[in-house]
């Protein structure tokens, strides 16, 4: 009789333990606390969001797929981001800081965002993030210095191998060289097609760009429902007329790494905010119909046009100003 109370003992104890095991003990704990620097934001100004996640310990965030430019949440774009960890208790706490653009304003909500974990030894979960309400600034208007250019300063990284100043040199050495190698490669060729008789390109960056949009128009993309191949071209076109005009190398970038950069470069460049605002919207447009199969309204293909239009006769260089500037009319509506 003892022998089989004490196997009904070892058993019930078994059968416990077997049922806790798929339970954490700090499961019930995660959590996610959020909360902006400040509640009002300058447009086109980095907004600095802070998010306190505690975890079970051995779950961590999966930011892999987050890159500076690349992604987007409604009117913001990433900026940049960072992570500090640290313990309390059993549980794992990430501060994980994103500096967002806002591209909208007044009254905006920051979206909620589903951020993956990754676990060795527990079933993997989704945080999501509660949404925070902004009041985006008009510069012009709210901020006292509005007037004066800022140069954004992005939070401090640790230094990367290829930061290094030896690192620095040898490339700065390496680039010069090849520069150099590379512009007397052009004089040699370019006193070839002399030779040659061969005519060379004058055109202006507008010119090529007027002409490139000719071309798309003559071919007749939108009257036939071709809405995709027509904003490819119009997005090529102006990626050219910006690396011909300012020497940038924008073909292989995203419409989010593109705005990235010409808002670093809009002092230098000397685009307004206002005029930026009106580029996302083109290219906002041009990705619908790229790549989610959209089919845009006339209206909304002239207006893609003209926004591009708008900015590159603001920007024309006075003495290669045409007696005719008026943009391009597009035609054809949707299917």
């Amino acid at each position: 009789f003892q022998v089989r109370n004490l196997g009904l003992e070892i058993f019930a104890g078994w059968a416990l333990l077997t049922l806790a095991r798929p339970f954490p003990a700090h499961a019930g704990a995660i959590g996610v606390q959020a909360a902006p620097k400040t509640d009002q934001v300058v447009l086109a100004e980095p907004a600095e969001l802070t998010f306190i996640i505690r975890l079970p310990d051995g779950l961590k965030l999966d930011l892999s797929s987050w890159k500076a430019g690349k992604t987007q949440w409604g009117d913001f774009v990433l900026w940049d981001f960072k992570t500090k960890l640290s313990k309390d208790n059993q549980l794992s706490v990430t501060e994980l800081t994103i500096y967002a653009l806002p591209f909208k304003l007044g009254a905006v909500e920051f979206p909620a965002m589903e951020i993956a974990t990754q676990a060795q030894d527990q079933q993997p979960v989704i945080i999501k993030t509660p949404p925070l309400p902004l009041t985006i600034l008009d510069p012009s208007k709210n901020n006292k210095d509005a007037g004066i250019p800022k140069d954004i300063k992005p939070p401090r990284k640790p230094l990367y191998f290829w930061e290094r100043p030896w690192v620095a040199r040898s490339l700065l050495l390496s680039l010069l060289g090849t520069s150099v190698a590379l512009w007397l490669l052009w004089k040699s060729r370019r006193r070839r097609r002399r030779s040659e008789g061969a005519p060379e390109d004058l055109a202006s960056p507008e010119e090529i760009f007027e002409r490139d949009l000719e071309s798309l128009m003559k071919a007749d993309y939108l009257t036939n429902g071709r809405f995709r191949e027509f904003h490819f071209g119009l997005s090529a076109a102006f990626r050219r007329y910006l690396d011909n005009k300012y020497a940038l190398d924008t073909q292989s970038l995203t419409s989010g790494e593109l705005l990235r950069l010409l808002h670093q470069e809009r002092h230098r460049l000397d685009i307004q905010l206002s005029t930026l605002i009106k580029i996302k919207e083109s290219l906002e447009i041009s990705d619908l119909a790229k790549f989610a199969k959209y089919a845009p309204p006339a209206q909304e293909n002239e207006r893609a046009v003209s926004l591009l239009m708008e900015f590159i006769l603001t920007h024309r260089t006075p003495e290669l100003a045409p007696t005719q500037s008026a943009p391009a009319k597009t035609t054809g509506a949707a299917p």
